[in-house]
């Protein structure tokens, strides 16, 4: 009997992390087994918005859907809004996706370069950035430290249009290079990108992450190696929001994925 009053306790606790929500059977058992596997592993693991370290609940990570990138919210496991997560996007040439925490209870902020496989329930649990459901002061010291505000002197609210000033900024704008589309292109180790002797775009590697953007520095696509299949990779379009794979020849995997970004006019 204590046994089974102990479960029943445990439920309704775990109840309480996603009170509001109800999950088909088959997600639940996804969950328990996520949690057994970051117990059995000590693992990092986010299932139904709740982050777990070594099995133990940590905090809760909400995402709110929206194009190009997603937004998140980090809760305290009571439901106390700790850091509000913003996806932006710097007006440099480069136009740098990246991510500006902000701690509710101090108003600090940091950036963090947004690349594929950045994991912000990881970073959390690392920096060790909750203690005792509250952001621990000396752990967002040491994240504002790590990653200043880099790229927010030159920061637009939005990807393509600046709403705020209601008017259209010309680097702002999605508008491809007039030139003789048939002839060979070419791509130079710093970056460069040419067809018919004009710059069409360039491109930036970031780890294992491939980027793409218009002479404008505007971001026309992000691209990384398909796992398990070395021949192809996995392409983003950023103005569609729409993801292709791309089929590598004799491991030219830039002259393929610029070839594709050319030929659907992405480029």
């Amino acid at each position: 009997m204590r046994v089974l009053l102990l479960f029943v306790a445990a439920f309704l606790c775990a109840g309480n992390i996603f009170p509001q929500k109800k999950y088909s059977k088959r997600l639940v058992r996804k969950h328990h087994q996520a949690v057994a596997a970051s117990k059995e592993k000590g693992a990092i693991v986010l299932s139904l918005d709740t982050i777990f370290n070594n099995g133990i609940p940590y905090a809760i990570l909400r995402k709110k859907k929206q194009l190009p990138y997603h937004a998140f919210c980090l809760y305290s496991l009571n439901n106390d809004s700790l850091i509000l997560i913003q996806p932006r996007i710097s007006i440099n040439r480069e136009k740098t996706p990246y991510y500006e925490f902000r701690f509710v209870a101090s108003d600090n902020v940091a950036e963090t370069e947004k690349y594929y496989g950045y994991n912000i329930a990881t970073a959390v649990v690392e920096y060790g950035l909750v203690k005792n459901n509250r952001v621990d002061p000396p752990a967002e010291t040491k994240f504002l430290l790590k990653h200043p505000r880099k790229f927010s002197n030159t920061t637009i609210k939005t990807y393509i249009a600046d709403n705020a000033e209601n008017k259209i900024n010309s680097a702002n704008i999605y508008e491809l290079v007039l030139r003789n589309r048939e002839v060979i292109f070419y791509y130079t180790d710093g970056g460069t990108i040419t067809q018919d002797y004009k710059i069409i775009g360039r491109y930036k590697i970031l780890e294992a992450t491939l980027r793409f953007y218009l002479p404008n520095g505007i971001q026309v696509a992000e691209a990384n190696a398909n796992e398990g299949q070395p021949d192809s990779w996995k392409i983003l379009t950023l103005k569609d929001s729409r993801s292709g794979i791309v089929k590598v020849v004799e491991n030219d995997y830039l002259k393929e994925l610029i070839g594709y970004l050319i030929g659907n006019a992405y480029l």
